[in-house]
């Protein structure tokens, strides 16, 4: 009994091992088909070092509304940064009225300014990557336009299947 656990458990992990290397020979795949179909000499290609194949996710900056709740926050800085300098000129001038009318306004927009803060707390911690595809750098020489070995080094992003390169 405990032979065919150990058995189970090392098939487990060779296709464990099998299944990874061949994501990774995918991506080399997409992406030296890529390079023949770009490079201005394929010939003269020499691959150099490939990194590893890693995971593309979405980050909190590509979330709208947390987007939009950062510029809200930035535009309210912005506007009690502008009160306390106009507090401060009126304080300047002894125009006691307009200073404490920019104060006032000052410590509402701060106010305005916590609930933001608050709000882009709460959506930080509710953000959940989501899966996009993966991402593999690679360097390799080849030839220029004008024959010289250039030394070039690329970021290959790939769809979530790994069936086609998207960008490089």
């Amino acid at each position: 009994m405990k032979n065919h656990i150990n058995i189970f458990i090392l098939m487990l992990v060779i296709s464990l091992g099998f299944i990874s290397c061949s994501k990774e020979y995918k991506a080399k795949h997409l992406a030296l088909k890529e390079l023949k179909d770009t490079l201005n000499d394929w010939e003269s290609y020499e691959s150099v070092s490939w990194g590893n194949l890693d995971t593309l996710k979405t980050s909190p900056s590509a979330d709208l509304k947390l987007d939009s709740l950062i510029y809200s926050f930035n535009l309210v800085s912005a506007l009690v940064e502008d009160c306390r300098q106009k507090t401060n000129e009126a304080v300047t001038e002894g125009d006691n009225y307009r200073a404490n009318k920019t104060y006032n306004t000052s410590m509402k927009l701060m106010k305005i300014l916590g609930t933001i803060t608050d709000s882009i707390t709460l959506e930080g911690k509710r953000f959940k990557p989501k899966f996009i595809g993966y991402k593999m750098k690679h360097s390799f020489r080849n030839n220029n336009e004008f024959g010289g070995k250039v030394l070039k080094h690329v970021e290959f992003f790939f769809n979530k299947s790994l069936t086609k390169v998207d960008s490089m």
